[in-house]
């Protein structure tokens, strides 16, 4: 990521960006720490969204990552996505620091009762949320992101009714139909522990907005978005 702020304007990393013509880009997820001086949080929490505004005006669709260790970061959350009305899907990584239950636990809250705050429903992008799975309650939406079988997949195991057994394959071989097979089997898995009911209706309802996080709208239809 620091790569990223540094060289994304005179290498032309945001122009690459669009070029792919993603459906969604999450913004930056620059870290905040609890030991370092209060402007450091303030200031990747403003460079997040400085590459969100960057992002958008490439006429990308921007899921904001949501992050903050004070009651005054989420009150500022709160804040935004309130003048943002449009913004309906939001991101929050569990690999790091939430991935243990405590502090996972913690930004949970938050994230519900930023949810209950606005009074609307969101789309929970979950970053390695599986750990989190049946406490990711309270969302009209959730989409679990993990890299897992992918990575188990590079090391050739395969995931079955009794967990990850090793898988060789021959030298040379392509690897995609047991790539296929894991995420398969590890999305049954997930959806085997379906967590509780939404508070804003039923999972299925979930609408995103024709605008889809545009965090600036008024930039006019995307070329990529609604067709």
């Amino acid at each position: 990521l620091e790569r990223y702020w540094r060289a994304r304007h005179h290498r032309s990393l945001i122009e690459g960006i669009a070029s792919a013509r993603p459906a969604h880009v999450i913004a930056p997820n620059f870290s905040l720490f609890r030991s370092v001086p209060r402007f450091d949080n303030l200031a990747n929490i403003k460079r997040s969204l400085i590459c969100a505004e960057e992002l958008s005006n490439a006429r990308l669709s921007v899921i904001p990552y949501i992050a903050g260790i004070t009651a005054h970061d989420w009150q500022r959350w709160a804040d935004f996505l309130t003048e943002h009305e449009h913004i309906t899907m939001i991101c929050k990584e569990f690999q790091t620091g939430g991935r243990t239950q405590t502090v996972g636990d913690w930004h949970i809250q938050r994230l519900d009762e930023l949810q209950q705050r606005l009074g609307r429903p969101l789309h929970l992008i979950a970053m390695a949320g599986r750990r989190h799975y049946r406490r990711l309650r309270g969302f009209a939406g959730l989409t679990i992101i993990d890299s897992v079988p992918f990575m188990r997949t590079m090391h050739r195991r395969q995931l079955s009714a009794n967990g990850w057994q090793d898988a060789p394959t021959p030298e040379g071989a392509p690897l995609n139909d047991l790539l296929a097979h894991n995420i398969a089997v590890y999305n049954s898995h997930i959806h085997q522990s379906q967590p509780p009911a939404p508070r804003f209706g039923p999972r299925a309802a979930t609408i995103i907005d024709p605008r889809q996080l545009f965090l600036w709208p008024d930039h006019g239809p995307s070329m990529y978005i609604g067709a």
